[in-house]
């Protein structure tokens, strides 16, 4: 399907303006720069009572302009106007459905059991693709055939759509990833071929929060070729009431099950077993922080006792940091936090804003 025009979809609600309401990608010509056609394209939404938002979502999918888009719902049942709204676009969707499922990570495996893309993504039902996002995530994928995977930087955004700042995406380092647990994929606006869904297999439907870090590393360990785009692609909105916000455990639990899968489990890279110890430490250094930004101080002191036992002195500091402010409960973590944003303010450049910063 070639993405409709803007006067071709239903009038934006009352007060609605600017992107996606009242403007548009610039509509693409029907052939590729050397002539090819372009690659059809599968984007898959999961939705869950995602009413305040997902028209928002299914509009900047629809007004890409992209000649060659195939836009998948797979929403969980939702009880809220979810379903009211998307059948408002019914007509250039390939396909939806409104039935209770397994969470978000088995929605996206629906989603892409029926793709029939040479690429594939997904956006979560209360995240954007910026105007020309496709297009350029496209482009990047397709001009290094050895590619797998493309992703940009994303605009966080908050509840009414204002920009508050910009998440940069890094380059794709296994060892990094593998061993520092440091995530350079932002996944909104990203790409990749069917052939590494093929490769690599599906989503892990026991992940609840983290199942595109787990997708990254298993991609990591398969030493897959990806490419950072240096490009803004997506907007991540975050807003009270986001995963991000309050299932923190949740978050937890699904690091350490990576880091199980990475180094415990009978599938085990046998590449990096030797940094084993080290890869643990940081895992929990990860979920040390994941406390620490709930305000859990007991939580935050397990994971800090069991960060800098295994943990080289260097790496421990930060440790050390979250644990002795642990011991002040809710307000120990409170001033943590304050003097971290303090210390961000004052500098742009220091490794501890690097590791605290880094989003999983």
């Amino acid at each position: 399907m070639r993405c409709p025009s803007l006067p071709e979809l239903p009038a934006p609600p009352s007060g609605k303006r600017g992107w996606p309401w009242t403007e548009e990608s610039e509509r693409l010509p029907e052939t590729m720069g050397d002539g090819c056609p372009w690659p059809r394209v599968s984007i898959v939404t999961p939705s869950y009572n995602q009413g305040r938002f997902i028209e928002e979502t299914i509009r900047s999918v629809l007004l890409q302009g992209y000649p060659n888009l195939e836009y998948i719902i797979i929403d969980g049942g939702s009880t809220d106007d979810s379903v009211e709204i998307i059948r408002k676009y019914e007509p250039w969707l390939a396909y939806w459905v409104s039935e209770p499922d397994l969470g978000q990570s088995h929605a996206i495996n629906k989603g892409w059991a029926r793709a029939t893309g040479d690429a594939i993504s997904w956006l979560n039902s209360d995240d954007t693709l910026v105007p020309g996002g496709l297009a350029a995530a496209v482009e990047a994928l397709y001009g290094d055939p050895a590619l797998g995977l493309v992703y940009g930087n994303v605009h966080i955004t908050d509840a009414a759509s204002r920009v508050t700042r910009v998440l940069f995406g890094h380059t794709f380092v296994p060892e990094l990833m593998v061993v520092h647990w440091q995530n350079p994929v932002q996944q909104q606006g990203f790409l990749m071929k069917r052939s590494l869904l093929n490769r690599v297999g599906w989503l892990d439907e026991s992940m609840h929060y983290c199942m595109d870090f787990d997708y990254w590393v298993r991609i990591a360990l398969r030493d897959e070729r990806a490419r950072y785009v240096n490009k803004v692609l997506g907007c991540f909105r975050q807003y009270a009431g986001t995963k991000t916000s309050t299932q923190y455990k949740t978050r937890i639990h699904d690091l350490q099950r990576i880091y199980w899968k990475a180094y415990c489990s009978s599938d085990a890279s046998s590449s990096y077993a030797r940094r084993r110890r080290e890869a643990e430490s940081y895992v929990d250094l990860k979920s040390t922080y994941v406390a620490y930004q709930a305000e859990d101080a007991r939580l935050a002191r397990t994971y800090a006792l069991r960060h800098i036992r295994n943990a080289r002195r260097r790496s421990a500091l930060l440790g050390y940091y979250l644990l002795f402010f642990s011991y002040g409960g809710r307000w120990g973590m409170k001033i943590a936090r304050q003097l971290h944003l303090l210390g961000r303010r004052l500098t742009r450049s220091s490794s501890s804003r690097v590791m605290l910063d880094q989003r999983v």
